[in-house]
């Protein structure tokens, strides 16, 4: 299943020519915003035609609402080319692989439960955590980048927003993130996406390539994820890892990038939740941060709470959340899954 997603219900969509050539990439960054995204860009580029074929293990921790490690799991991946590559997630009885052996076609195999939220992100958290510089839609919908302040003088911090449009008419601007850079290296440092903050660290180079070797994931000041690359090797292309095995299942691919025109989806269906009374005596507030696959039908699935100040809030949320439905997502006019994130507010009036 190929999902493209979006982070509160924003959607992610940047500029083209960015993972080519790295213009100024040595000690120190550029001066311009713009120009620190491309020269960064190619040294996270691990889709490039460059590389020769590896393999990555690596170890991951889940936590619950308050910061608690729960369970643990694996994440392998291997890459012989831009079109050959294979993922798979291991959690207790949770197995799932996905093999593309070439181009356009997806064979996978899975067994307990399904993946969650940030089991289904980790590839992006690890191999890919600049923004795509895909373009999509037309030139008002390019992204502008401006300085933001960094609260390490060794970083420079670039935050992006999106014009939002639709049917071609403006509609409101959005905050798309804030990315801090090493000033001496060009090496991503933290992430600031939403409520989403993602801190990498002992970050190394592989085949001329950036690496962390940890990132940690905190949401409202909450750890929530982590992941440790475990290993990196290099390997032969006809290894039989990239082999889908006979009972493996074809899956109807769908585009990694966004390429063309994407129509957002609008709720057209919202229940609001019923706020708790043990919270509301003790005058308590605060938002639930859910994540959620919306199909091609408009239904929600796989909703799963992400951070909560409290139980009764995140069942509140959750039980309301359930009975939305949505437009459809269209790419270049046909329904697609995309992936998002919802945030319920508890605020109780004055």
């Amino acid at each position: 299943m190929r999902l493209l997603s979006f982070c509160a219900l924003y959607l992610a969509v940047l500029l083209p020519g960015f993972a080519q050539t790295p213009a100024n990439a040595g000690p120190g960054l550029p001066k311009e915003p713009r120009e620190i995204f491309a020269a960064a860009a190619p040294f996270y580029d691990f889709t490039s035609p460059k590389l020769k074929p590896w393999h990555l293990k690596a170890s991951y921790q889940l936590y619950d609402l308050k910061g608690k490690p729960t369970e643990q799991g694996t994440w392998e991946y291997w890459w012989a080319s831009p079109k050959a590559h294979r993922g798979s997630l291991m959690r207790g009885a949770m197995r799932t692989s996905e093999w593309r052996p070439r181009d356009g076609v997806t064979y996978k195999l899975s067994s307990g439960e399904n993946p969650r939220y940030f089991e289904r992100s980790i590839a992006s958290v690890v191999l890919s955590p600049l923004p795509m510089f895909t373009m999509i839609g037309k030139e008002e919908n390019r992204p502008t980048f401006s300085e933001a302040a960094a609260a390490d003088p060794r970083q420079s911090c670039i935050e992006i927003q999106y014009p939002q449009t639709r049917e071609g008419k403006f509609e409101s601007t959005f905050r798309g993130g804030r990315y801090c850079f090493d000033r001496e290296s060009t090496a991503l440092l933290e992430t600031y996406l939403d409520v989403f903050d993602t801190k990498y660290d002992r970050i190394e180079k592989v085949q001329g390539h950036y690496l962390a070797r940890t990132a940690d994931v905190w949401i409202s000041g909450i750890r929530a994820f982590s992941v440790t690359v475990d290993s990196v090797e290099q390997i032969d292309s006809s290894d039989a890892s990239f082999q889908p095995p006979s009972n493996a299942q074809i899956e109807n691919d769908q585009p990694s990038s966004f390429i063309g025109d994407v129509m957002l989806g609008k709720l057209i269906k919202k229940e609001a939740p019923k706020y708790p009374r043990s919270a509301k005596i003790v005058r308590q507030q605060g938002t639930v941060v859910l994540s959620a696959i919306i199909g091609k039908d408009g239904q929600l699935r796989d909703l799963e709470v992400l951070s909560s100040p409290s139980e009764n809030f995140a069942k509140a949320a959750t039980k309301a959340v359930s009975r939305w439905e949505y437009e459809p997502y269209r790419l270049n006019g046909k329904p697609v899954e995309v992936e998002t994130t919802i945030h319920v507010i508890f605020t109780l009036d004055n």
